[in-house]
């Protein structure tokens, strides 16, 4: 208890209840704002003028926010950020729409890549069979050749020799 009876808490106690520091404490009871009741060498502050503060500054922070809210302009400055904000508009649907766009492309890119990955595949596929066909043929060439030239052999044998193998 201190002057006439009224409660008071010390400068740390001040500060938290004020949500403040301690030096904010003591400038305010330097400028006036808060009572110093002093006794022996501590130092308090009454409660009631605590509460007081408080409510003082909890209302001029809301009137402040509502300042802060409040924005007043000319009408031609009104409608000049009217068409800024129908510009800003229609260039976000504008990028939407490329969005969709680049969206839509992407995806058909990569079915087309597939498409040409399938048939270039397909392709290699027929050059191994058209080189695997080529390499039979070369093959079939020479065994002909071989026949062929045997076949020449016996028709210089003669008959008697074609017929007996001799």
């Amino acid at each position: 208890m201190g002057q006439g009876g009224q409660q008071q808490v010390n400068i740390k106690t001040a500060a938290k209840y004020l949500k403040v520091s301690e030096k904010t404490i003591m400038r305010y009871m330097s400028k006036g704002i808060l009572s110093r009741v002093r006794e022996g060498a501590r130092t308090f502050v009454l409660i009631d003028e605590l509460r007081g503060l408080r409510t003082r500054t909890e209302k001029e922070q809301k009137r402040t926010k509502t300042k802060e809210e409040t924005i007043f302009l000319s009408k031609t400055s009104y409608n000049e950020l009217l068409s800024e904000v129908g510009a800003l508009r229609e260039r976000c649907n504008n990028l939407l729409e490329y969005r969709y766009t680049n969206d839509k492309l992407s995806k058909e890119l990569d079915t087309t890549r597939q498409q040409v990955d399938e048939t270039n595949q397909f392709f290699k596929e027929i050059l191994v069979s058209d080189q695997q066909k080529a390499a039979e043929n070369e093959e079939l060439r020479r065994t002909l050749e071989a026949f062929q030239k045997e076949l020449d052999q016996v028709k210089k044998r003669g008959i008697f020799a074609r017929i007996f193998n001799k």
